[in-house]
């Protein structure tokens, strides 16, 4: 009996033979047949014989219907005949359609390590753009601690008195956002400087009588206190305290990262503690200077 020369080579099997779904090997398989049998021309409905074959003949076998499982083969001038499996020698004591198994479950493994590789392309795909959003972000922030951004950055018109005012710094998150509930601004109005502060909390008012002024304490990492006494008039509500920023405040300020703030008004207090932008003083008091 002669050998089956089958290709290790897998790919996915197409279509064949008048629309009939088939699969259709990457090579063909020399096989032998048992018996004598009446070839059908195509693979469809209703068969056509077209000539017989006598045991011991070769058979080209190309590929196997989905649907009924004969085989389609070459035979002579029979091009794209069909034979039942039933009439096809076992080969190297294997049956053929046992070959077709296997070449399909080779074929479903190589999809699945395919399907795997994709999977793994995709993660290290999706890590080197959280990496490379993560480095755009940082560059970002980078830039933003770097350089000043102004409210309002203009002499009046008829005071002739500069009004400078940076952006709110909203420090309990990240550089950049100014939305939040605790924000710090840096004003230069004239010639003098103020640090606004701003907490949606209720501490009943900030005052800046004598008897119960309101005030703003700022802790720094390296122990430093700094306290901002209310200078404006009395807010209730709402925690809003405006406090002179004098020289020896803001060399103290650019000395060390923020630690804590406490915020006294005229009922009660309030620690901000979880604070994220430590470096907000240190970044943007010379914003005032520029």
């Amino acid at each position: 009996m002669p050998k089956v020369l089958l290709s290790v080579t897998l790919f996915l099997f197409s279509f064949y033979a008048n629309s009939q779904k088939v699969y259709e090997l990457p090579e063909p398989i020399n096989a032998v047949v048992r018996g004598k049998v009446f070839l059908y021309e195509d693979l469809g409905w209703p068969p056509v014989k077209v000539f017989g074959i006598k045991a011991g003949d070769t058979v080209t076998i190309k590929g196997k219907a989905k649907s009924n499982g004969n085989y389609l083969i070459d035979y002579k001038e029979c091009i794209d005949c069909a034979i039942q499996t039933f009439f096809i020698e076992p080969t190297a004591n294997k049956r053929i359609d046992l070959i077709f198994d296997e070449i399909k479950d080779k074929i479903k493994n190589n999809k699945r390590v395919a399907k795997e590789k994709l999977d793994s392309l995709a993660a290290i795909r999706d890590s080197i753009n959280a990496i490379k959003f993560l480095e755009e972000e940082r560059q970002m922030i980078a830039e933003y601690k770097s350089s000043c951004q102004y409210a309002r950055n203009e002499k009046d018109e008829f005071t002739g008195k500069l009004h400078r005012y940076t952006e709110k710094y909203c420090i309990e998150q990240d550089p950049g956002n100014w939305i939040g509930q605790f924000c710090i601004q840096l004003r230069r109005i004239g010639n003098i400087d103020y640090a606004i502060f701003e907490h949606f909390i209720d501490l009943g008012c900030t005052s800046s009588y004598e008897a119960n002024k309101s005030v703003v304490l700022v802790k720094l990492e390296n122990d430093d206190i700094v306290k901002f006494y209310h200078y404006g008039k009395t807010d209730c509500g709402s925690f809003r305290l405006i406090g002179r920023l004098t020289e020896g405040d803001k060399n103290k300020l650019k000395k060390s990262p923020i630690s804590i703030i406490r915020l006294e008004g005229t009922d009660s207090y309030f620690d901000v503690e979880d604070i994220v932008y430590k470096d907000m003083f240190i970044d943007k008091i010379d914003c005032l200077d520029n």
